[in-house]
């Protein structure tokens, strides 16, 4: 008895289990890249908000102890928050902790506080 030309059933569906199982991973692969590359993306930008802002207050210092808050002109779902705590009082050199938080507005409309740098500042109040 000679054999037929051409694939069984069995041989079809398991070319097709397989086909459907690499395109699966495949396409989950590429999702998970894609989120990882927008939030890359919100990191860089938090990291050159928080340069540009720490650039200015060297430049006209807004004063050790004052807390801000702002937006962010060129980022609209951006803002900020600069908040100032008494640190210390050593030999007459009164230190505040500034602390600078950025966050981001998603599509969704919730908010993450993406960064958050926090230093020392000499009071000129004295």
């Amino acid at each position: 008895m000679a054999r037929a030309r051409g694939m069984s059933l069995i041989e079809v569906v398991a070319s097709l289990l397989l086909i459907a199982t690499t395109a699966t991973a495949l396409l989950v692969a590429h999702g998970r890249s894609l989120e990882q590359l927008k939030a890359t993306v919100h990191q860089e930008t938090a990291a050159s908000l928080a340069g540009e802002l720490i650039a200015s207050w060297k430049i006209e210092p807004p004063g050790a102890a004052s807390n801000l808050a702002g937006g962010c002109e060129s980022h609209p779902s951006w803002r900020w928050t600069r908040v100032a705590q008494p640190y210390a009082d050593v030999a007459h050199l009164q230190l505040w902790e500034v602390t600078l938080t950025l966050y981001r507005t998603d599509e969704k409309g919730n908010v993450h506080a993406l960064r958050t740098y926090s230093w020392l500042e000499r009071s000129d109040e004295s």
